[in-house]
Parts: C-alpha cells; structure tokens; sequence
C-alpha cells in the first residue's frame, strides 16, 4: 500500500481519537461546571442569589426526593418539568451537599414504595404529587400547592391554569427548615379570650397552626393568666385577640420578655362591654405607647375596597413594599374585617417602626360604634390614611444581642381561617414569622410568573419569514452543497 494512504488513514485514525477525546472531555467539564441560560422573562429556570448562598453554606447533605410524575395534562405537566429543572439545579449548585432524586412510581415501582416506605408515605392514603427534603431525621414533605400557584375561579371546571410556580421558595424554605440546629417554638397566649390555635371554625387559627408545623415550627399553648413570665425557649409569642384587659403584671412579662430579644405578635380586635359603644381597653396601651405606636378606638371603614356581599367594615388594603416582610409579595393585598385602625407616634430612636399595610385614601377610622353605616362626617372619626399592621425593631446596644421585633395588627381575623387562603393574608404570614424567626433567606424570593410572552406578527413579517425560512435556508443548503460539489470535482480533474 502506498505510504500516502497510510498517511491519510493515520490522520483520520488520529482525527477520529481526538475528536473522542474531545468529546469525553467536554461532557466532563459540562458535568463539572453546569451552566444554564434563561432566557424567559421571568426567570423560571434560574435560581435567586439567596438561595445560592442557602446551598453553599450547607456542611451536611440534603436529600431532595421528587415523586412528581406527569398527569398527561399540558398546563401541569409543563410546570412539573420546570420543578424537575428547578432540582437539578440545586444539585448542580452544591452537588457535593444536595443529593437529589426524580422517582416515578409508575416506572420504578420498586424504588418508589421504598422510598415511601423509608419516610413513612402511604401511596394509598396520600397524594403522591410531593417532594420529600430531608437531613438525618428531620423531613419535610412539600405537595404540589406548595409549589405552585393555580388560578381557578369558583365554579370553573377542568385544569386550573397556573398563575406563578412557588417552588424555588418552598425548596429553600424547607432545606433551611431541615437544616436548622433546632426547632423554633411559636406559643400561643390563652386566658383572655384568645383565639384557638387548632380551631377550624372561621375564627379560628387552624390554618396558620397548621402551616406553622409543616414548617417544622413547634406549636404550645400558655395560659398567661396571673403569668410572670413568658415561658423559657419562646421563640415567637403569638396574643390573638384577647376580649377581657391583660393585667399590668401580665404586661409586664411580655414588655421583659421584649427587653431580652423577644418576638411578638400583637393582633388585636374592637372590643365592647355588653350593652355599652364604648371600646374596651386592652392592656397594652402603654407599651405599644413606648414603642411609638398608637391604637385608636374605633373600626375601620373603607367601602371603595370592600369586599361585595359584606359591609364596608371587611376589605382589602394594599401591602407597602418597604420592609422584608412585604418586599417579596408585590402588589399584594390582605383582608381584613373589623380593624382597629394604628399609628405611629413618635418612636424612640431606638426604635424602628414600618408601615405594612394601610387603608385606602378614603376610609375612615369610625368612632361611633353604633354607625357603622354612617357617612365620615364627624369630627372625631380617624381620618385616612389609616394603619392597619405595623412592624417594629428595637435596635440591640451590642451586636450579640437579639434584636426585639414586634408586629402590630388591628384586627385578629387577618390571620384566621376565614381570610388564611385569601389575597395574600397566607404569604404574609409566612413571610412575617420567617422575620421575626431571622430566616429571611427565603424572604426575597419572589414566585415565577408564568405570564405568557405573546409575539405579533404583521403581513409583513410573515412575507419576510415566508423568503427567508421556506425559500432562502433552502436555496442556502443547496447552494452550498453545489459550491463543495464543484469545489471536489475540479481538485479531482487536476
């Protein structure tokens, strides 16, 4: 054989090796240093910064254990694959700290009942539209409405269309509850009337409760009647309206317990006295006073954000996007019923108190109770704007002492079950005890909108993509073929 061809046959022997060469390399590399593009206008596929730094400081790995599986309904299975991109890019962020794994029970039975078996699931109980996040001994199961946000009116039937995908914020949230050295504890005060933290009537707090303990927060009960202390190792105190006076030693031990860095929430309701207009004090006059926050006797009254079918006393007001609480929900609205409106006056200088929500410009603050119904003309009625939840901080003299927060609602039904799935009441919420508990990673984590990006195309343009996509890339590819053709044959007649 001639040494030309064994030349020309080393040179593609060698050509062949490096281009494999090459490519292992390359799928190396891409394994190694994952790279991701997103080019939608919401960021779908892309991760906050936030939870970045959630998943580089993890020192111990997290499991994350998806058993979402296609529906065969387009709308939902879309964003199932958008959570399926979501995990792998937490892997692919920390692959070292973040094990994570796609089951579908359907094409590894096997696998999936052990899995289920190992966390204490049962498929025939529960719903398998669920991830499971876990560390040691500590899981938390997040379902699909954990995940996503569907927009269903009442009444519609079939697939609800999906309004944002929650799932970057449920995923971080739930790694930071696996993750944390020890459970917080939230109490509930008892012994002036409070609301029930497990009552699933309208008034009551069953839904927050139970949104606190799927967050892996603990839940007690603390009957604060005579009390001289809150109970050691709060870490939130939640007072729900109270309808009888706390006492002044009762006081007392909540304003100590916010001396030290303590947590409270403060949610209170119009109270009257059998047979009387006159609204009831609550006890909690002066400290809120030494906070620089004020409580005006009255209810507020908004009826350009009423709700229909109920009185101007329930409606809706805006949250102010100032604080880390509300920065997240934008454009979000919380309902409200029977609120007394608040104010800030004068806060010591060590003290910072934020605006969270307030009334419309034309509400009113009415004083006569028994006129509820009545045209804001008087005198004495609060004039609007109106505040209606409130957040202060006391600023610690050192660095390594817990600031004390506080937040300050004039209405108790804003957490209750009646308004827990309304507007943004849920998100609130959330956000608020991620505040007071110092877990804020999960605070600027906004949802995904899902909005659709609609392109228009003229008569014009369709000309011009008509030339270009069924005439010019055709002509292109042949006239390109016929240049290497002749290109060839004219080297071979040499």
């Amino acid at each position: 054989m001639p040494a030309a061809n064994w030349t020309r046959r080393g040179n593609i022997a060698v050509a062949i090796v490096a281009a494999l060469v090459l490519l292992v390399l390359a799928n190396y590399l891409a394994s190694k240093y994952w790279v991701q593009w997103d080019w939608t206008a919401s960021r779908i596929h892309s991760i906050s910064e936030k939870t970045q730094g959630t998943l580089d400081a993890l020192k111990t790995p997290v499991r994350i254990i998806s058993f979402l599986s296609d529906r065969q309904q387009p709308e939902v299975d879309s964003v199932l694959r958008e959570v399926r991109t979501l995990i792998d890019g937490y892997h692919s962020r920390n692959p070292k700290y973040v094990v994570a794994e796609l089951v579908d029970y359907n094409r590894d039975p096997l696998r999936a009942q052990d899995l289920l078996k190992q966390y204490k699931i049962d498929p025939w109980r529960d719903s398998l539209d669920l991830i499971v996040v876990s560390q040691g001994e500590r899981t938390k199961l997040l379902r699909l409405d954990d995940l996503v946000e569907f927009d269903q009116e009442p009444g519609q039937q079939g697939v609800p269309m999906v309004r944002a995908i929650r799932a970057e914020e449920a995923l971080t949230g739930a790694i930071l509850s696996v993750t944390r050295q020890r459970r917080p504890k939230l109490v509930f005060a008892t012994g002036h009337g409070e609301r029930d933290p497990r009552e699933s009537r309208e008034d009551g707090l069953g839904q927050l409760t139970a949104e606190l303990e799927h967050g892996d927060i603990e839940i007690e009960n603390w009957n604060a009647f005579a009390a001289t202390a809150v109970p050691a190792g709060t870490d939130v105190l939640f007072i729900t309206g109270p309808q009888t006076v706390w006492l002044a030693g009762e006081v007392a031990a909540v304003d100590a317990y916010l001396q030290h860095g303590g947590r409270v929430v403060l949610l209170l309701e119009p109270s009257l006295p059998r047979n009387a207009n006159v609204m009831m004090p609550t006890g909690f006059e002066s400290l809120l006073s030494r906070w620089g926050i004020g409580i005006h006797a009255d209810i507020v009254i908004d009826r350009d954000n009423g709700v229909p079918f109920l009185g101007p006393e329930t409606f809706s007001a805006s949250l102010l996007a100032l604080h880390p609480v509300t920065r997240s929900i934008d454009k979000g609205r919380v309902l409200f019923t029977l609120a007394r409106s608040l104010s800030i006056d004068a806060p010591p200088p060590e003290v910072v108190v934020n605006t969270l929500s307030e009334s419309s410009s034309t509400a009113w603050g009415e004083t006569a109770i028994d006129k509820l119904s009545a045209v804001a003309n008087d005198t004495a009625d609060t004039r609007a704007p109106l505040g209606l939840l409130l957040a202060a901080e006391h600023k610690a003299s050192t660095k390594d002492e817990r600031p004390a927060r506080l937040i300050v609602s004039g209405d108790a039904d804003v957490a209750s079950n009646m308004f827990m799935g309304s507007a943004s009441n849920r998100d609130f919420w959330l956000n608020a005890i991620a505040w007071l508990l110092d877990e804020q990673q999960t605070l600027g984590i906004a949802p995904k909108d899902r909005a659709l990006t609609r392109m228009f195309v003229t008569e014009e343009d369709k000309t011009r993509l008509f030339f270009v996509l069924v005439l010019g890339l055709p002509a292109l590819t042949i006239a390109t073929g016929l240049l290497v053709w002749w290109t060839r044959r004219r080297g071979a007649t040499r």
